[in-house]
């Protein structure tokens, strides 16, 4: 229970953290809006190495972390709309994204290496855990600090005449022009629904594997396979849509294919739940 908690607070926490977030990067500074956020997140990854003499410092910590991540996880398309013209914007998009996802796949990775499967001794199970947020402290530190010592606000020069006729909105006006443009509903349901299944689909990815008896070693394989196809993709449909401009299409063809997999999994849920 406690373990799902986790998980379920950084999802009920992280759309509070977007819009405001999202308001500042575009109307305040990009460079402030990063920084602040990256420094919080090395704050959050701190206080939960101190999980073990008390769990409050892991809750706090996991609240900082939804609250500030967003700002970090959403500015793939603002990165690329600032800093690069419209021949390159979904192919640095793509590859900013898949960053994201490569954090995530050594998430899984790492922690064989440090926590002690199936011990009888809590003590040394709770420490090596210790240890393990330890190294992703320190893992955190590095980037974020790379990360705010490399960032800019934006270019000396715009890149293309998007960004040199941009008109500052206020979060009112934004929202208001958003809630208008019919496109951007159609956009916003559709990745509303592919990464909604990925984020259910990773919140009870434990329990999944716990349920069927698979192994810790073996969950964190699968989960890095998982993790390496959708990176090779995201690379691949980047670069198409680059070079095609087909974005109506492309959408679909990711609509249908997230449709598929969801119902292979289903039918190999039931097929496993049978055995």
């Amino acid at each position: 229970y406690m373990v799902d908690a986790f998980s379920l607070l950084f999802m009920f926490l992280y759309p509070f953290g977007c819009i405001p977030e999202a308001y500042i990067i575009d109307n305040v500074s990009m460079q402030i809006g990063l920084t602040i956020s990256a420094l919080c997140l090395i704050i959050g990854a701190g206080l939960k190495i101190f999980i073990n003499t008390s769990i409050v410092f892991a809750y706090i910590g996991q609240f900082l972390t939804a609250i500030f991540q967003p700002a970090i996880l959403n500015s793939p398309g603002k990165i690329a709309a600032t800093w690069f013209n419209e021949k390159k914007r979904t192919l640095v998009t793509s590859i900013c994204c898949v960053s994201n996802t490569i954090g995530v796949m050594f998430g899984y990775i790492f922690h064989v290496f440090f926590i002690e499967e199936n011990t009888v001794n809590p003590k040394i199970w709770k420490d090596s855990f210790q240890f393990y947020l330890f190294i992703e402290f320190i893992i955190t530190l590095i980037l974020c600090l790379m990360f705010m010592a490399l960032m800019r606000n934006k270019p000396k020069y715009p890149p293309s005449k998007s960004q040199k006729k941009k008109k500052i909105l206020s979060l009112k006006e934004g929202l208001q022009s958003l809630k208008k443009d019919t496109n951007f509903i159609k956009v916003l349901i559709s990745l509303t629904c592919i990464v909604g299944f990925i984020n259910i689909f990773g919140t009870i990815f434990n329990s999944y594997m716990a349920l069927y008896k698979i192994k810790d070693s073996s969950a964190t394989y699968t989960a890095a396979t998982a993790n390496l196809v959708g990176i090779l993709a995201a690379l691949i449909v980047g670069h198409i849509i680059d070079k095609s401009k087909k974005y109506k299409y492309a959408m679909l063809i990711c609509n249908i294919i997230s449709l598929c997999t969801f119902i292979v999994t289903l039918i190999l849920m039931e097929t496993i739940n049978q055995k």
